[in-house]
């Protein structure tokens, strides 16, 4: 077996990092669909309030908290459902894929590159068609970043390890 360079080194560092922080996502993404499920929408609109009071007070035309409020006045109840679904969803897969990923199951690999693309394409179908958001831009370029360590780690596994696919 062949001891990993200093490159392969500061590679899978930076192939961990991303794991930890797409886990990190995927682990509020599944509290946030949770959350969802578990809070109507008046009880949220109720906990906005509650953060917002001061702020209401202070200023209350103020730009971001009344977007906010007008936000989540106009959330049907077909939405929150769909959120709650689609993150809840989406963090558990998330989860599932980056704990086998962490625990170096070969399966684990493939299926998480087939997978983040997919999620990629859904990004690139929404910035495309739905609405341009520099924010979804940002983490679809950070997505492909971690699809490529996720590849090269697996290349790497494969070539030195002599692990079957």
């Amino acid at each position: 077996m062949q001891q990993p360079s200093i490159t392969q080194g500061r590679v899978y560092k930076l192939y961990r990092i991303g794991l930890y922080f797409k886990g990190l996502f995927g682990l509020s993404e599944l509290g946030v669909g949770l959350f969802l499920y578990f809070y109507t929408k008046a009880d949220i609109y109720q906990l906005f309030l509650t953060f917002a009071q001061e702020e209401l007070i202070e200023d209350p035309n103020d730009p971001l908290i009344l977007f906010l409020q007008q936000a989540l006045q106009g959330i049907s109840i077909d939405a929150q459902h769909f959120a709650m679904t689609f993150l809840t969803l989406h963090g558990a897969v998330k989860l599932m894929l980056i704990y086998g990923l962490i625990k170096n199951h070969i399966w684990a690999y493939p299926t998480a590159i087939g997978v983040f693309t997919l999620f990629i394409l859904q990004q690139l179908y929404h910035l495309v068609f739905a609405s341009f958001s520099w924010g979804v831009l940002f983490m679809t370029i950070l997505n492909g970043l971690v699809i490529g360590l996720i590849a090269y780690e697996y290349v790497y596994l494969r070539k030195y390890h002599h692990l079957a696919s």
